[in-house]
């Protein structure tokens, strides 16, 4: 396993296959319809532009085994220093956990908003 930048061109069709399999069985993304190829331009180009990493474990075929960012926690002016983590299954929680740790502390974030959804069978349905 080797720890890689993720870019749109290598990696979006693997993150756009993990957003939409937790969107069809989770509330994770609040979203009720899978995600458009088209989307992932949208999320690097937000990535890129708010310096928000993207990192990834690629197994020894290359393919992604996981990833991990954070990103705005929300648009409003008052949270301008806050970020919410994005992250995958997939390589180790640890790796992900620390590197979002080392740049969030490198940064003008000056918090980390962490939630947890819980998971109810059929919670997805609208």
């Amino acid at each position: 396993m080797k720890r890689v930048n993720c870019t749109h061109n290598q990696h979006a069709a693997q993150i756009l296959e993990v957003f939409n399999d937790v969107i069809l069985t989770s509330t994770a993304l609040f979203d009720y319809q899978p995600r458009t190829p088209e989307s992932m331009a949208t999320w690097f180009k937000t990535k890129d532009a708010g310096r928000f990493p993207v990192i990834g474990v690629e197994g020894s075929g290359g393919d992604l085994l996981g990833f991990a960012s954070y990103g705005t926690f929300r648009a409003w002016p008052a949270y301008k220093y806050s970020v919410e983590p994005t992250a995958s299954s997939g390589g180790s929680p640890q790796t992900f956990s620390n590197f979002c740790m080392s740049k969030i502390r490198n940064s003008a974030v000056a918090q980390l908003q962490c939630s947890y959804t819980v998971v109810h069978e059929g919670a997805n349905t609208p």
